[in-house]
């Protein structure tokens, strides 16, 4: 009997807390008016289905038609207002979010960087990007080729270096020069210098001219992969006969904002826009995001954008085009924008140290830099002598002979 009344007591709480779990997000809609008018009746969000775990409450919510989900994504900032940090929105479709709220804060724990135990989900991705844990615990990676484009923003101190440091080694590890290169732009002169060397890293520069030179001889390489696409009759460079497929391009640039040349950002924006058929990607990171930087074509592009902490609200909305960035107080915690919604995930320790002991075996020994040194230097030599009209009737390209 007394097990009976026990059992009935819990479930009498259950509902109690599921009720007022209930009670307070409809009070959110309101709040934050998440609404669709039709005519004179205001419509809210229907609430399917309110979960209970261990750590976790879950509610899952759909959209009534003519509702924009992007309207609901730019203000969880009102659900972090009622149920505090420990707040994930997901998006699962053009018409359902769930939205979780956990019992502790996962995002205050250190996670430190193990290739080997995300080595089995990152390996399904043809360019995989690894960010770190969500709030529920679960791993958030994702493919560039579907998601192209990313933005890294935050102040010193956010997790910005960390999170490029893991991106990039991941990068490295996973794939080999035959599948990868890339090119390193690193403006404040203080954070790719870990990636000479290594064979699939073209360059690591400051340097505006050579920089100038790169995007010239990427935008050759554009026009050769177009041709290529042309003539098979494809839409992406995966669809390619594997022996003529060329190796996917990431182009990182850390402080993109202090490049100031016109040539340099149209190239970008270019990119930007036609890469990801071509096999051409960007990663850029800032500390100081601005709307005049991130002007709206670019921004259009970037289709993963991560802030950690910022200043105010209004770097928020630049970053992930709502609040939540300026809230942000651990070191490592972020917030991503993603084609799904807005995750928040924390991002795993990489200290340069770290990542250097990883990364030693990868480099070439030191006789070997100056050759490579000398390849850069003439960029492209081969293409220029070989005619559309040739490359279309030969059977096999090997691409070392267009760099």
């Amino acid at each position: 009997m007394k097990d009976c009344l026990m059992d009935l007591y819990s479930r009498y709480r259950e509902w109690i807390l599921k009720n007022e779990f209930e009670n307070e997000i409809k009070r959110c809609f309101r709040l934050g008016e998440i609404s669709h008018k039709y005519g004179e009746t205001i419509v809210y969000p229907t609430i399917v289905r309110i979960g209970l775990s261990v750590n976790c409450l879950e509610a899952v919510l759909n959209l009534p038609r003519g509702f924009n989900p992007e309207d609901v994504a730019k203000k969880s900032w009102v659900f972090n207002q009622s149920f505090g940090e420990n707040v994930e929105l997901k998006r699962v479709s053009a018409k359902t979010f769930i939205l979780y709220v956990m019992s502790i804060n996962p995002f205050k724990e250190t996670i430190i960087y193990n290739y080997e135990n995300i080595y089995s989900e990152i390996m399904k991705y043809d360019l995989p990007i690894y960010v770190g844990i969500t709030a529920r615990g679960g791993s958030f990676s994702y493919d560039m080729v579907e998601q192209p484009h990313l933005l890294i923003a935050g102040e010193t101190g956010s997790g910005k270096s960390v999170l490029l440091r893991t991106i990039v080694t991941t990068l490295l590890l996973s794939k080999s020069v035959n599948e990868l290169q890339m090119y390193m732009f690193d403006m404040k002169k203080s954070e790719f210098f870990l990636y000479k060397r290594i064979p699939q890293v073209k360059i690591v520069t400051h340097e505006k001219s050579k920089i100038k030179s790169c995007f010239n001889e990427l935008k050759k390489e554009m026009g050769l992969r177009g041709d290529l696409l042309e003539q098979y009759e494809v839409s992406h460079v995966n669809e390619l006969p594997k022996e003529i497929r060329p190796p996917f391009i990431t182009i990182f640039i850390d402080e993109f904002s202090l490049i100031d040349d016109k040539l340099i950002y149209d190239l970008l924006q270019q990119i930007a826009a036609i890469g990801r058929a071509l096999g051409v990607f960007v990663i850029l990171s800032t500390q100081r995001p601005s709307a005049k930087i991130l002007e709206g074509e670019l921004k259009v592009h970037l289709t993963v954008r991560i802030g950690g902490r910022v200043q105010d609200g209004t770097n928020s909305r630049i970053i992930i085009d709502t609040e939540g960035c300026e809230t942000l107080t651990t070191s490592g915690h972020m917030k991503a924008k993603t084609t799904k919604g807005i995750i928040d995930v924390k991002v795993p320790l990489l200290k340069v140290e770290h990542a250097k002991s990883i990364l030693e075996p990868y480099k070439l020994p030191n006789e070997e830099i100056a050759e490579k040194k000398v390849e850069f230097e003439i960029p492209l030599k081969s293409a220029k002598k070989v005619s559309t009209n040739k490359i279309k009737k030969s059977k096999v390209i090997v691409w070392s002979d267009f760099k």
